[in-house]
């Protein structure tokens, strides 16, 4: 299980890294349609929660009285359902102007990276307590790495969305401006 479980997590870093370091710097701060952040925000989103995640999974632990994946399923699932619009909470909104691209990727590589770490190290079984995720309560710390990828997997979707529109001057919801 923790094998397919550090496979699965180095994948969805990857990928994701992968994804931003694909947008060119003069890009990375344009706004590619009204309401959508640009590629820099969703970075900064992602290095905000995932610096949160770190505190929760070395945060205070117990025994799990159930079984440690009972909620990976639901969590997956909504966080594939691309049709649903979700509301981030304040605390990892992205600013208005993250910083540059490097020092950005720097950062969020290094989180993603403690991440996976804690993926290798932890016991994954172990229920945290620090934080209850609304709709979901105390997450197992393989739930909560079941979160970061999915929330990863989500926003990188959307990146590649960002990208797409970017590279396509001919959509007609194409308007760009910087922030």
């Amino acid at each position: 299980m923790k094998k397919e479980l550090l496979i699965n997590i180095n994948y969805t870093i990857d990928h994701v890294l992968h994804v931003l370091h694909a947008f060119e710097d003069d890009q990375f701060h344009i706004v590619p349609f009204e309401g959508s952040w640009t590629a820099a925000q969703v970075a900064e989103h992602l290095l905000k929660s995932d610096t949160g995640i770190l505190k929760i999974l070395y945060g205070k632990v117990a025994q799990t009285k159930r079984a440690p994946d009972e909620k990976v399923a639901a969590i997956t699932q909504l966080f594939s359902d691309f049709n649903l619009k979700m509301k981030s909470s304040e605390a990892i909104l992205p600013s208005p102007r993250p910083p540059e691209k490097e020092v950005l990727l720097s950062a969020l590589d290094h989180k993603m990276n403690a991440l996976s770490e804690a993926a290798a190290t932890l016991n994954v079984s172990a229920t945290c307590l620090d934080f209850d995720l609304p709709g979901f309560g105390r997450l197992t710390i393989l739930e909560w790495l079941t979160f970061f990828m999915s929330h990863t997997q989500r926003h990188t979707h959307q990146l590649e969305q960002i990208y797409r529109m970017l590279h396509d001057t001919s959509c007609p919801a194409f308007q760009i401006r910087t922030i």
